[in-house]
């Protein structure tokens, strides 16, 4: 299982060299002295963006400073664009920039895996916090499943919050407990689990946090083709995005009761897979009809949410990599937000925006409830024949297992992978909505 070391950031305050970040407007009213100003002339700098200048000691033949270009405006990422022009040395950031915290997030996210990264000095907790929560999800995401089962997954959570003082257990035996999270992952060798945690003072605002966990998704007897199936590792990457966040919440002491479920399970192959037509008595009593094995996420979490809802929660949040047609629909990089609560939905997705962590609101759509009904349950996990709106009738579904009204009720799918390459981070794995939430919990 991977675990990554943050390795771009320092806490020593010796041998630091400045490094400041000007925008165009600033540096113009600069001034320097002759030798200095010729060296910065003849290598063309004048504070675009992503221009970096090393400025040398001309009589120790050292590097005096850095002058790193932030263009018109500050944005998060001048120091994710330099990542690959710094040496491996230490640095000390010298900005005007307000909103620098944010920068030294993207940087740090940017060198995840980079062993040789440049180091930058910072004394701020929250961002080594916010910073760890990624790497742990995307550590997670990335590991693949012949390391990651659903066992090693609810131990990973088990071992992470327990270390923080959190409450802890494993259900196992969970055919007649929680019967669809059982009729998931029943064809696989390794048995299906649901990791249950709770952290912090029942008195102060109550949230649940609830993560699918499926450890590889075969489609099951809905085989997935090859393409279909080669990311498949990560279809556990909304528990990553729980487990993640739980610890960022418990780390910054923000003052909530945290319930935590993570449903993990196998969606295999096997003489005993559930077949299209099954019809389960889900954990709340409703009968749902399986007309597709590969739209198992929602069945295990359907189990998870009508659990949760035998409590009072005054917000509870589902993440998962739910459906392919929320990125299709937006983008792989922005998670679909769900939630009758246009004003919550819309404070989320400002503070996603404004913390670099976006995800954007669609509709739960309720013309779209006769495509889940059923004539033979009471309702189905599908719909075949109709492939629109895919990510609005998987909300939809769960949306039925809130037995317990609760108003403040948030849905996301995200993909929670990197496609390429970007300033964010490297091809793979993704961190998606825990700083959002995190900072909507902050401000509540």
């Amino acid at each position: 299982m991977f675990n990554t070391k943050i390795n771009c950031f320092t806490e020593n305050p010796e041998n630091l060299i400045p490094l400041y970040v000007y925008t165009r407007l600033e540096f113009s009213n600069l001034s320097f002295d002759d030798l200095t100003l010729n060296w910065i002339k003849n290598n063309n700098f004048d504070a675009q963006k992503g221009q970096i200048v090393f400025i040398p000691n001309f009589v120790k033949g050292t590097i005096e400073s850095v002058i790193v270009g932030a263009g018109d405006k500050f944005d998060c990422y001048y120091l994710s664009r330099i990542t690959e022009k710094l040496k491996n040395l230490d640095y000390k950031l010298l900005t005007s920039d307000t909103n620098y915290k944010l920068a030294l997030i993207m940087f740090a996210l940017k060198n995840y895996l980079n062993d040789s990264s440049p180091r930058i000095y910072f004394k701020d907790s929250y961002i080594k916090h916010a910073v760890d929560s990624s790497y742990l999800a995307r550590d997670l995401i990335n590991t693949p499943a012949n390391i990651l089962g659903p066992y090693e997954l609810a131990n990973k959570a088990l071992i992470t919050l327990k270390k923080l003082g959190a409450d802890c257990k494993i259900h196992e035996n969970l055919e007649k407990t929680f019967p669809a999270i059982h009729a998931v992952g029943k064809a696989s060798i390794q048995k299906p689990l649901l990791f249950e945690a709770t952290y912090g003072n029942k008195n102060s605002v109550k949230v649940c946090l609830i993560g699918k966990g499926i450890t590889f998704d075969t489609g099951g007897l809905n085989l997935k083709n090859a393409s279909g199936m080669r990311l498949m590792k990560k279809d556990m990457a909304g528990a990553a995005q729980v487990i993640g966040l739980a610890k960022l919440i418990i780390k910054s002491k923000l003052d909530v009761y945290l319930k935590i479920l993570i449903p993990c399970a196998e969606n295999s192959l096997g003489s005993n897979s559930q077949r299209p037509g099954d019809i389960i008595t889900m954990k709340n009593g409703m009968k749902v009809e399986v007309d597709n094995t590969d739209a198992e996420g929602r069945l295990v979490l359907a189990d998870a949410i009508s659990y949760a809802s035998q409590e009072n929660f005054d917000y509870m949040f589902t993440i998962a990599s739910l459906t392919g047609a929320s990125s299709m629909a937006l983008a792989p990089n922005l998670p679909a937000l769900f939630s009758r609560n246009d004003k919550l939905a819309n404070e989320i997705v400002s503070l996603g925006f404004k913390n670099k962590d976006p995800l954007w609101q669609l509709p739960l759509f309720d013309d779209l409830q006769e495509n889940i009904e059923s004539n033979l349950a009471d309702i189905k996990n599908a719909t075949s024949g109709f492939p629109y709106g895919g990510a609005i009738t998987a909300a939809l579904f769960l949306e039925k297992f809130i037995t317990n009204k609760i108003d403040n009720y948030v849905h996301i799918d995200a993909m929670c992978w990197n496609v390429c390459n970007n300033l964010k981070g490297p091809k793979g794995g993704e961190a998606m909505s825990i700083r959002a939430i995190h900072k909507f919990l902050e401000g509540i």
